[in-house]
């Protein structure tokens, strides 16, 4: 038998089963009323409801990175793309130095050099705060400091360094 065929024959045993029950609708499950029924539609609907609120509220969690971005040093447990961010700032402060100037691996690992590179940013651009961590007044000076750089200001590395509020 080929596959029209077992087709057209499924097709006519459903038609006949419900001509004989004088319906073209499909019989009601026995033994579940209308009651019961429903109630099951609304436990199902609850469920579907449940998990598109937490779906949502999962995303709209992740829209919050930027408030209360931890501090970048020594002793702190520090993100990777964060201390990248820090160098890569730096680094272009440093460029504008000139041909030749020092500049720090860009690798997201805290290290010495990092440190050191970011007390000199300090001396340079905070009044009394030189202690090579990266705090709300340093990350606010570091993503204010060149607003040509795509990382800094409020482009990509925004969430991951601290700044003062209201920036």
């Amino acid at each position: 038998m080929d596959l029209l065929a077992a087709h057209w024959m499924i097709a006519s045993e459903r038609h006949r089963a419900a001509r004989h029950i004088g319906s073209t609708r499909p019989a009601r499950q026995a033994g579940r009323s209308g009651a019961d029924m429903f109630k099951k539609f609304g436990a199902r609907a609850a469920i579907v409801g449940a998990t598109a609120a937490l779906a949502v509220s999962g995303l709209a969690g992740t829209a919050q990175a930027r408030d209360g971005a931890p501090y970048i040093g020594d002793g702190y447990a520090n993100n990777t793309t964060a201390v990248w961010c820090v160098q890569h700032i730096i680094n272009n402060w440093k460029a504008g130095w000139g041909p030749g100037a020092p500049q720090i691996a860009q690798d997201g690992v805290w290290g010495p050099q990092t440190r050191q590179a970011v007390i000199d940013f300090q001396n340079a651009f905070t009044s009394n705060q030189v202690d090579g961590v990266v705090g709300p007044r340093t990350g606010y000076a570091l993503l204010t400091n060149d607003p040509s750089d795509s990382y800094a200001g409020h482009g990509a590395c925004y969430a991951y360094i601290p700044s003062t509020s209201g920036y």
